[in-house]
């Protein structure tokens, strides 16, 4: 959620009262003094930012997806002068949730979703044409407007964990995808392959869902944005034309497939706490997906054998 005033020193007259007197009876400017202050304080908080991201990439499991911006000088160009809402944005960008027409007391606060969208293509495109309110800043056509905890892709997964796997991220998988195949990885390397881990694998592979967790299937919802399969800690969204595998009501374990597309076959002994067998993986993707139908008959065949030797879960 974004607050505005987030803190005390948001505001103007707040921050002059942090100060003391002092500097209101020596400088006479009191506007010079909350901006120079305030710009430190701006400084201090995105130091601040960077830093908390920087330890959170000491561990796979914790990597940032994103960098965020906490304030970013925005100049907006028109992709199509004929088209006044359509705007250009940057490779990089991944998250743009607020756009403000000046720091301190907005007079214009704009919301993604709402006001806004950022595409697949990275133009943004308002709901209104801005040039027509006269309290965002135009030259030409240009807008210029301040955008609030924007993210934008910096590789940090790749940089900190991924190069050591030499596994650069493929074009079609999100940041999200490849963070997950990541720390699958290094735990199979560092504690061995085990069932909830290679069919977890497989999953991200194919965009296929499977438990994060030990929870219980509660059901399917739906809104505009497709199908979701419910548990009782998690949603996972529904690869389009599928269905659901688990029963409604059953309690399932981590890396289990929640829908039809992938199911596993495990022929797997326990002895002395160290799993010994393989796996079947069989990969069926629904009608409706030919694009990956067709791959994986280049790449895969209909059954993949897994060898599962470790001391974790089987």
């Amino acid at each position: 959620m974004f607050t505005y005033p987030e803190s005390i020193i948001d505001d103007p007259r707040g921050t002059l009262g942090l100060l003391g007197s002092a500097w209101t009876h020596y400088y006479g400017d009191n506007a010079i003094i909350i901006a120079i202050v305030q710009a430190n304080i701006e400084i201090l908080r995105q130091q601040r930012q960077n830093l908390e991201e920087i330890a959170a990439c000491a561990s796979c499991r914790t990597v940032p997806r994103y960098h965020t911006e906490r304030l970013v000088p925005m100049e907006l160009r028109l992709c199509d002068p004929t088209e006044r809402t359509v705007f250009e944005g940057t490779a990089a960008l991944r998250q743009l949730p607020i756009l403000v027409n000046r720091v301190t007391h907005p007079t214009v606060m704009l919301q993604h979703g709402a006001h806004y969208l950022v595409n697949h293509k990275k133009q943004i495109i308002f709901e209104r044409n801005p040039f027509e309110n006269p309290d965002i800043p135009k030259i030409g056509d240009k807008i210029y407007m301040w955008g609030m905890n924007v993210q934008y892709d910096c590789n940090y997964c790749y940089n900190s964990w991924g190069f050591l796997l030499d596994l650069p991220k493929p074009i079609a998988m999100t940041e999200e995808q490849y963070a997950t195949t990541t720390e699958i990885v290094f735990d199979c390397i560092r504690n061995g392959t085990t069932i909830s881990r290679v069919s977890r694998l497989a999953g991200v592979f194919l965009g296929i869902p499977t438990a994060d967790g030990v929870e219980t299937v509660t059901g399917v919802v739906e809104d505009a944005y497709g199908q979701f399969v419910a548990t009782t800690h998690n949603i996972y969204p529904m690869p389009p034309g599928s269905s659901l595998s688990v029963p409604v009501g059953v309690k399932i374990e981590v890396g289990t497939p929640l829908t039809t597309g992938l199911r596993v076959k495990s022929y797997v002994e326990v002895e002395s706490g160290w799993s010994h067998g393989f796996l079947e993986l069989d990969i069926s993707p629904s009608a409706d997906d030919a694009g990956l139908a067709a791959l994986l008959a280049r790449v895969v065949p209909p059954q993949v054998t897994i060898n599962i030797v470790s001391t974790g879960d089987a």
